[in-house]
């Protein structure tokens, strides 16, 4: 009985190992499916996450470059700069460390200075010519403002003197005009270069 027994025992072992091994090599391949499926799945779903988020990205420069043109339109019709000044002014400003506000708004002064010497407004014109942006009245009719701030920019150059410089920037421009000193400190024709 106990051979019997045994015997059954080793065949019982012998059958319930080959029935392991079996579930065992089914479940590695149901395992290894998985995690074949689960490696796919997260491959693809990297590369569509990283895409989606490159797609952000692209849409969000667009949406910058699109508020900086606004921007720059906005600035330009209210300083009577045209948009290359502006946009060098804008690289002025992140060089120096000062906002752009503080280099356009100064430019709106002038813009309506010149505004109201075309208007034959007398103290207009009298501070225009003061600055030596016009030798007489007769040239307000004809004077736009790259002309004068062309003209502005000689007369600027012809000072050699930092104080009557920051004097000149500050008669033209109102009291923040200094702030634009490092622009005409680059010479008239740099400043013809940005009104192109």
């Amino acid at each position: 009985v106990v051979v019997g027994l045994n015997a059954a025992s080793v065949t019982l072992k012998s059958w319930s190992q080959t029935v392991s091994n079996q579930f065992g090599g089914l479940f590695g391949k149901i395992s290894h499916h998985f995690k074949s499926f689960g490696s796919e799945l997260a491959e693809t779903l990297k590369g569509t996450v990283g895409r989606f988020f490159a797609v952000e990205a692209v849409i969000e420069g667009f949406h910058e470059l699109n508020e900086e043109m606004l921007e720059l339109r906005r600035l330009s019709e209210e300083t009577g700069e045209n948009t290359n000044f502006i946009q060098s002014l804008m690289l002025e400003a992140k060089t120096y460390g000062t906002s752009l506000e503080a280099l356009t708004t100064p430019l709106i002064h002038f813009n309506r200075l010149i505004g109201e010497a075309k208007l034959g407004v007398p103290q207009a014109i009298i501070a225009l010519r003061d600055m030596g942006v016009i030798a007489n009245a007769n040239e307000v009719t004809t004077l736009d403002y790259q002309k004068a701030l062309h003209n502005l920019s000689v007369e600027f150059d012809s000072l050699h003197d930092r104080q009557k410089q920051d004097a000149l920037l500050n008669q033209a421009f109102g009291k923040g005009g200094f702030r634009l000193s490092p622009v005409f400190q680059k010479g008239t024709d740099e400043i013809d270069k940005m009104n192109d």
